[in-house]
């Protein structure tokens, strides 16, 4: 019976002031020795407590913990071996906290003996950082490794009777092999107790017996490096001294075989975000540091091709290869969830609504095997003096074609929410008209001009892979004058840069690489038009052409020059910020409206929509950057696409098929005197209005100047400039027999009449 010294029968108290008056009642540690789901001894509370995320929340949120998330943090830490203390210390901050009512929790959950696990903590209670652990509950990482009990044991109280018990021959025949400090000092308080051969026999009995000594929660420690909780993986033991070691069973024992010199570790794990490839990231330590290495998988975990990271210092040999990569398999298996797995991007541009590297940088690891392309991201850097660099732009924009090309910059990253293809924009002039100057001052938006820009003297795999690491920003190439037509010919570059990916190779190892895309703008620059008269349609269309010169003056150049490389990458944040708070379908409004306008005001093009996309990166650019009203950036961007496509107009050539009737009608006329019954040799010949060609001469005619014979006579018969001919079959023909010199010869018609020179506009 227990007597409450300071009660009063006449006064009324509550529960609360009844059972500060008890006595506290110790309840007995639960003995967790004998637990099957744990390999070891259960450690302290604050082992537990600075492992556990959610026993830390708990601790952390105790005044206004929920009931369902307290009895779970009981669950757990009233296991360990002092957790009853830490109990009533985490519940203490709760208002309505009773030690009666939380010693019966205690006891109800050690007599129950169900922890609960970390997936009820993480579905039921909604505690999302639960089950990151590598462990079923969070009492599990309270529990000893196998090495730290064996230290436990050698340094505690040693009699007789435990000897030769199963848990203590268990624990240094572990330690034998793999704490051998423990051991030793283990058999040092043993002598005197027990015959230290008897002891030394009953070990290595236990080492024989077993094929496979597994140590499921020995921690991994190594200095200079985090390895987010990582565990040795089983039969295998990694140290800062030996490197890499694994035990080898046989029936004469166990031994010890180091595989490499040095630690090594799976460091990080990374999932490319386009083509859901992986690579892993090994870190080794060598010359008293650590170094990282990143690789594909199929590269890493390949006897073969691992070798070739030796060369980075990789200590790995062909004959430690197999073994290297046993453990790394081993480790991995083991560490799948403490690993982190991080995303990463190859290239810039847009992610869904984000667009790397401007509000997607932190969430993402650039990784690429295109040197270039880390210089690239790089320079999408900010630099000098932001207002400098709009008064200088403001007055650049005053001339109608350095402002097309800066709003171009500008419109690039537009293509792909507008579902628009890829597109040439090229400015042509002559020598120190500013071409240069104006480009690289648009390109100074983004980033460090003189690396993000290209040049046209590289190969066609060099630019493709800038296209693809750029993909959304804008492509400026310069001075096209120094292609090297022998080498690559300009239309190449046009319908490989314009179809929006690369071409499909394959690797050295026998793979094949990744396939680039983009959708951008491509900038160019030179002295003479980027499309030439013998030039295929597609090529037209895809090229929109300007001739002007965008700098007045060659000092103004010059500064324009110094200022874009000094000074740039504060417009392209701004600009971004402006277009990412919009929808897709806003954009595509604008567009449309834009389009409808330019239509109006100058009439149909078969480049409006081109321009329209460039007008629209103006107006948005007008309000983003240079914080005009919507209603003047409207038709100033308006203005600015009537003005381009007037001057276009100017330059637009023909369609194929017209100019090749052009040339047609030049080359017989200036071959007149081929056209005649004694020429050697002979074309054909004239009779009144009509030409009649042999068809080889006509054939050698339109190849030699790059026209394709087959498209362009089939042209011609549409068009009806040459005669056709019904057969009694219903087939028309476009060759009839004539007889020249005496022979009967097949031959082209041709009508030679004053509208000869018959011109169909491209549209």
């Amino acid at each position: 019976m227990v007597e409450c010294v300071k009660f009063n029968s006449e006064l009324l108290y509550t529960q609360e002031q009844l059972s500060e008056c008890l006595p506290v009642v110790d309840i007995p540690k639960y003995d967790v020795t004998s637990r099957t789901e744990f390999d070891g001894v259960v450690g302290s509370g604050q082992r537990l407590m600075d492992k556990c995320e959610f026993c830390q929340h708990c601790k952390n949120t105790a005044a206004q913990l929920s009931e369902p998330e307290w009895y779970a943090l009981i669950t757990n830490m009233s296991l360990a071996r002092d957790g009853v203390d830490f109990v009533h210390e985490i519940s203490k901050p709760y208002p309505k906290y009773s030690r009666t009512e939380t010693d019966d929790k205690i006891r109800h959950a050690i007599e129950e003996n169900k922890p609960h696990t970390c997936e009820y903590i993480k579905t039921r209670l909604g505690f999302e950082n639960c089950g990151n652990c590598n462990v079923k509950a969070p009492i599990a990482l309270a529990v000893l490794s196998m090495a730290e009990q064996a230290a436990e044991l050698a340094d505690g109280e040693i009699n007789e009777d435990m000897i030769f018990e199963d848990r203590t021959i268990k624990l240094m025949a572990y330690a034998k092999k793999s704490a051998p400090a423990a051991y030793g000092k283990f058999k040092q308080k043993i002598k005197g107790k027990c015959s230290i051969k008897d002891f030394e026999k009953a070990v290595d009995f236990q080492n024989r017996s077993v094929t496979v000594v597994e140590d499921t929660d020995m921690p991994l420690n190594l200095t200079g490096i985090d390895l987010y909780g990582a565990i040795q993986p089983a039969n295998w033991r990694v140290t800062m001294e030996y490197g890499i070691q694994k035990t080898v069973y046989s029936k004469d024992g166990s031994a010890v075989v180091t595989v490499c010199p040095s630690p090594m570790v799976i460091y990080k794990r990374y999932e490319n975000i386009d083509t859901e490839s992986e690579k892993v990231c090994l870190a080794f330590y060598r010359d008293n540091r650590w170094k990282k290495i990143i690789a594909p998988r199929s590269q890493i975990f390949n006897r073969a091709s691992i070798i070739k990271y030796a060369d980075f210092g990789l200590p790995i040999s062909s004959e430690t290869a197999n073994d290297v990569i046993s453990y790394l398999c081993a480790y991995e298996e083991k560490n799948i969830k403490s690993i982190p797995l991080m995303d990463s991007i190859s290239r810039i541009g847009w992610i869904g609504k984000k667009f790397y590297p401007y509000d997607a940088k932190g969430d993402l690891y650039f990784d690429t095997d295109y040197n270039e392309a880390m210089d690239i991201v790089k320079a999408l850097e900010v630099q000098g003096d932001y207002e400098y660099w709009k008064n200088s732009i403001a007055k650049l924009r005053k001339n109608v074609f350095a402002r097309f090309l800066t709003a171009a910059s500008f419109a690039s990253l537009l293509l792909l929410p507008l579902k628009h293809r890829v597109f040439f924009i090229h400015i042509w002039h002559d020598s120190k008209s500013g071409k240069t100057a104006a480009i690289k001052a648009g390109i100074s938006v983004w980033g460090n001009p003189l690396q993000l820009m290209g040049s046209f003297n590289a190969t066609s795999v060099g630019l493709e892979r800038k296209a693809g690491t750029l993909n959304n920003l804008p492509f400026a190439i310069d001075e096209l004058q120094v292609l090297n037509e022998k080498r690559l010919f300009s239309e190449t570059i046009i319908y490989g840069l314009s179809n929006g990916f690369g071409r499909l190779r394959g690797t050295k190892d026998g793979g094949v690489q990744e396939m680039l895309t983009w959708r951008n703008i491509i900038i160019t620059s030179g002295e003479q038009a980027l499309s030439k008269e013998n030039s295929n349609d597609g090529v037209l269309t895809r090229v929109f052409e300007i001739y002007g010169k965008p700098v007045s003056d060659s000092d103004t150049a010059h500064e324009l020059h110094i200022m874009s490389e000094n000074n740039y990458g504060y417009a392209g944040r701004e600009y971004m910020k402006y277009i990412t708070a919009m929808e897709d379908t806003d954009i595509m409004s604008d567009y449309g409206k834009m389009c409808a306008k330019l239509v109006e005001q100058y009439g149909k093009s078969a480049y409006v929509d081109n321009v329209s996309v460039v007008c629209l990166g103006d107006y948005y650019s007008s309000i983003a950057v240079f914080k005009a009203d919507r209603e003047s950036a409207w038709n100033e961007a308006l203005n600015l696409g009537v003005e381009i496509l007037e001057n276009n107009e100017q330059l637009v050539k023909t369609d194929t098929v017209s100019r090749a009737w052009d040339f047609v009608i030049d080359w017989i006329t200036s071959n007149y005197s081929r056209f005649s019954a004694d020429a050697n040799p002979c074309y054909g010949i004239v009779e009144n209005d009509k030409c009649y060609v042999i068809p080889s001469c006509l054939r050698n005619a339109l190849e030699e100047n790059n026209f394709d014979y087959g498209k362009i006579t089939r042209g011609f018969k549409e068009r009806e400039l040459i005669e056709t001919f019904g057969t009694k079959d219903g087939i028309t023909k476009m060759q009839t027999t004539k007889r020249i010199n005496g022979v009967p010869t097949k031959v082209f018609v041709i009508k030679l009449t004053e509208d000869s020179n018959y011109i169909t506009p491209l549209m």
